[in-house]
């Protein structure tokens, strides 16, 4: 009796659906699957089939996970073993970037944000990302709820009341501001507007859309390289691909390591000031596995289920806590000074954004003029608690 082969069919496609065709039963059937992006090499399919934007992705990547994952695994062993020479080498780092390049730092938002505004009005803002026929696997308000998710991050927790307090207490030289007075307080406002606004969103936007027109339009390869093709010719060049992601991939990683790490002493500080629990390591390691726990959770249930519920659920959040301090908290106040520090920021993006404070450098790294890029804790930048112990004054001369 001649054995009965059996052949299937596997497309993974673009809604995360993996559609498996077997010539037993002649039957499609439709299985769900969350591909973890970056890492992962692709297998494209024929574009006869389908949409032709399917991938499927089944290894890790050698080329690009391992060197980023060696080179943080040596990261973690320099900062168990002395902890002090790894934060003199982080901090020589970071004040090398600053003092070299922060000329750089503070044009390229400017310049990325106007390129923004001319590619809305050409013709390429015509262009549909996916394709004339593409249409939004989600709603307007879950796309928002996600890039807010994503963007904001642990760093306007702190930085929402560290940042304005230091423009308070030391507004840039050049402006002939005095600390503490009342244009210190509008010029913080509004220097806290134009860094957590228009201008990072630009830094987002840009290399988001490139990327999404690359990949989706013009069929490159699921690679950070693909927002630079154009440069190259158009081809693809296999080992700049690894490099470059390489290199994003690691920056992805410290940068998440160092926001998860804000926010799991933010949160320690927070339950020791309200139920008396002590911040320990105890403490940090269980808020640090809970956070990890949901975060595997969200990824593994992919963008469309768990991402996006917990997007929505903060943004409500979010909205509701917002409505509070408004209601609650100040409107006249609020609305007035909001509204007059917003106006601020055309100011702060043509002049005041550009003072690099080179001749007369108030702290270390040089903030007033820079976004705060500088490690939280690093020697010689307050703490947020030294910010406020400045600012105490007595009842006749507080703003």
């Amino acid at each position: 009796m001649a054995e009965t082969v059996r052949i299937s069919l596997r497309i993974y496609c673009t809604d995360h659906m993996l559609c498996e065709h077997s010539s037993e039963n002649r039957r499609w059937t439709r299985k769900k699957y969350s591909p973890i992006s970056l890492l992962f090499s692709e297998e494209q399919k024929d574009k006869k089939q389908l949409s032709g934007e399917g991938y499927c992705m089944k290894k890790i990547k050698p080329e690009v996970f391992l060197p980023p994952f060696f080179l943080f695994l040596v990261c973690i062993i320099i900062n168990l073993a002395d902890s002090n020479l790894f934060t003199r080498i982080v901090n020589t780092a970071n004040s090398f970037i600053v003092n070299e390049f922060g000329w750089l730092i503070i044009l390229l938002p400017v310049l990325i944000f106007f390129v923004c505004i001319a590619i809305y009005f050409s013709g390429f803002g015509k262009v549909r990302i996916g394709g004339p026929e593409a249409k939004p696997k989600m709603s307007l308000l879950s796309w928002f709820s996600i890039n807010i998710c994503t963007t904001i991050a642990c760093g306007i927790i702190f930085w929402s009341a560290a940042e304005p307090v230091q423009h308070l207490l030391h507004p840039p030289d050049s402006l002939h501001i005095e600390a503490m007075s009342p244009d210190a307080a509008k010029f913080a406002m509004s220097a806290i507007y134009t860094h957590w606004t228009v201008l990072p969103y630009a830094i987002y936007t840009l290399p988001a859309v490139m990327f999404a027109f690359g990949y989706y339009n013009k069929k490159k390869s699921f690679s950070l390289t693909t927002m630079i093709s154009v440069l190259l010719g158009g081809r693809e060049h296999k080992y700049m691909n690894a490099v470059i992601d390489s290199i994003c991939l690691f920056t992805l990683v410290a940068g998440l390591t160092g926001s998860l790490g804000v926010g799991v002493l933010n949160l320690s500080g927070g339950l020791h000031k309200l139920f008396g629990i002590d911040s320990t390591p105890f403490l940090w390691s269980v808020i640090m596995l809970v956070v990890i726990i949901t975060f595997l959770i969200s990824a593994l249930s992919g963008v469309m289920r768990g991402v996006r519920r917990l997007s929505n659920i903060n943004v409500y959040i979010y909205f509701i806590i917002i409505g509070f301090v408004l209601v609650f908290g100040g409107t006249h106040f609020i609305c007035n000074f909001g509204v007059e520090s917003v106006w601020g920021i055309i100011s702060i993006i043509f002049s005041q954004n550009h003072s690099i404070q080179e001749l007369s450098p108030q702290i270390p790294g040089r903030l007033s003029g820079l976004f705060f890029t500088l490690p939280v804790g690093c020697p010689g930048l307050p703490s947020l608690q030294s910010f406020w112990e400045k600012s105490h004054m007595d009842e006749g001369s507080r703003i």
